[in-house]
């Protein structure tokens, strides 16, 4: 019985076959972000407080300013994680930051049914170009409308996309610094408490970007390192 216990022991080990893992697991994995998800967080949350300053001031209406911001982030983080050439990369992203401008701004547009929403924009779109190369004068907010939220897009794609590709936070610190404190030049002085609880996220999203390059340095001195024999 001893023999027979042992003998089976012995060879469980060499007969375990084990399962393959599902491809829906690799997929998560391939585009979970080494920097972690709570850097995500906070870039969303920075844009965020320069788009509260421009909603605020309410120059034009700028429908589905946030979902932008949210949209362009994750987009800018899954291309992130694509080994392509950039100037592959970005006019896919730049074609996703437009379509998503010209659908928010279909909401602007009234009396219109739906299915030809997405052409009276562009049609609009065209009558205002029309008219700014030349010397007429034309009162249509919605260009300016989706001229906002594409800037956002810009600005999120590009922050969340530098940030996760170069281990670097000062890009979109500096895109978005701009933005912000251009769009309060012309707000009046009580709203430069926005400013604050931007810089507050700035120092919260050096701090994790600190910390995160600090620990990928630590486990990759774990992984190539190898555990000196003892006496």
């Amino acid at each position: 019985m001893t023999g027979e216990k042992s003998l089976s022991e012995l060879l469980s080990p060499a007969m375990r076959v084990e399962k393959p893992t599902p491809y829906w697991q690799k997929v998560i994995a391939y585009f979970s972000p080494e920097q972690g998800w709570i850097l995500l967080i906070l870039l969303i949350l920075a844009f965020f407080s320069v788009a509260s300053v421009i909603d605020t001031a309410i120059w034009v209406e700028t429908p589905g300013l946030y979902w932008v911001i949210i949209l362009a982030s994750l987009t800018g983080q899954l291309l992130s994680r694509v080994r392509l050439p950039s100037l592959l990369i970005h006019p896919l992203s730049l074609t996703l930051g437009l379509l998503a401008s010209l659908v928010g701004v279909t909401s602007l547009v009234k009396g219109v049914p739906f299915n030809e929403k997405f052409l009276e924009v562009c049609l609009r779109l065209k009558h205002w170009y029309e008219i700014a190369s030349g010397e007429g004068m034309n009162t249509d907010l919605l260009p300016y409308s989706a001229m906002i939220l594409f800037l956002a897009w810009l600005m999120s794609y590009t922050g969340t996309w530098w940030a996760y590709r170069h281990s670097n936070i000062w890009l979109p610190i500096v895109v978005a610094g701009v933005a912000i404190l251009t769009s309060l030049s012309f707000l009046p002085a009580y709203f430069t408490s926005r400013f604050y609880i931007f810089v507050f996220l700035c120092i919260l999203l050096v701090a994790q970007m600190t910390t995160v390059k600090a620990m990928i340095r630590w486990r990759n001195c774990l992984l190539y390192t190898s555990p000196s024999p003892r006496d």
